[in-house]
């Protein structure tokens, strides 16, 4: 769960050597442009792993609170061994890349720091489509494609007030039932206590339904 800028690349190309270039150009470039802005796979179908015949990544370390954000291009193939069948994949012929990068506990940092660790996602993966590759962008920030940070910090606090509801609640229904501590990078949000009272409010029947959900379970017994 969190706030997510979810990217696919894909090279028009058959060729390895162009493919391997264009992620090397594009490992050089992105580490420029570490140096300057930043703060310091495998594919899928239908539920299947498809393991790549061949391909090259790398990853960029954005900044705290921020997962790395991986980059490369694999070639799939076209078909798979499902038990006795054989299944379409809907890869083969061009170079892909799939991946995501949750954004959303750079907030922890600041306003400040989550705009620039976000954007500088945005920016890496941007560098792919001026190098020639066609580039996929679903930003749950809203960030891209207006490029506009107000919108980013409001679905993030918006994020943030459920998260920090959600796991307050969890966390306090476990301590009751005497199970193991929750974990969840928004404890260390130097808000927690607003962002779970402000969560509350907003979301209160739907935390209803997760304590109602966590009192039914064998030796859980509701906080007082």
């Amino acid at each position: 769960m969190g706030l997510t800028i979810h990217y696919s690349l894909r090279l028009a190309t058959r060729s390895a050597a162009v493919a391997e270039r264009t992620v090397r150009d594009l490992h050089a470039a992105a580490t420029r442009f570490a140096q300057r802005r930043v703060v310091r796979r495998r594919g899928y179908s239908d539920a299947i792993d498809v393991e790549p015949t061949a391909g090259w990544c790398f990853t960029v370390d954005i900044g705290e609170g921020c997962e790395p954000a991986t980059f490369g291009l694999g070639l799939y193939p076209a078909f798979v061994a499902d038990g006795a069948r054989r299944r379409r994949t809907g890869f083969g012929g061009a170079w892909t890349f799939g991946a995501f990068c949750k954004t959303q506990y750079a907030s922890c940092r600041g306003a400040e720091h989550l705009v620039r660790c976000h954007a500088a996602v945005i920016d890496l993966i941007l560098l792919w489509k001026k190098a020639g590759a066609t580039v996929a962008i679903s930003d749950e920030g809203e960030y891209w494609p207006g490029l506009d940070p107000r919108l980013l910090l409001e679905r993030t606090e918006s994020l943030n007030q459920f998260v920090a509801a959600l796991a307050g609640a969890t966390k306090d229904a476990c301590e009751a039932a005497g199970g193991p501590p929750v974990q969840s990078p928004i404890f260390a949000h130097p808000r927690f206590e607003h962002l779970e009272a402000e969560g509350a409010e907003k979301h209160g029947p739907v935390l209803g339904q997760v304590r109602a959900a966590l009192d039914s379970l064998p030796g859980t017994a509701r906080p007082e």
